[in-house]
């Protein structure tokens, strides 16, 4: 009779652990941030493409009242 032995690593340790790790993650709580973030940023694009477009309006009437 031929016995085998099992062998239990920290390999298969750190699998289980990664699993349990994976099954705790808060997923909607993931996509809910992954939501504000996305939308906080196209604001704030916005906001960044209507402030260039008004510095440069600015400054284009600075330069004409500096040539009269």
């Amino acid at each position: 009779m031929k016995l085998h032995q099992l062998v239990t690593g920290n390999y298969s340790s750190f699998i289980l652990y990664v699993i349990i790790q994976l099954a705790n993650i808060d997923y909607i709580g993931i996509i809910d941030y992954a939501l504000k973030a996305i939308i906080g940023s196209a604001i704030w694009f916005g906001f960044k493409i209507l402030a260039d477009r008004y510095s440069q309006k600015h400054k284009k009437q600075i330069t004409k009242r500096k040539q009269l």
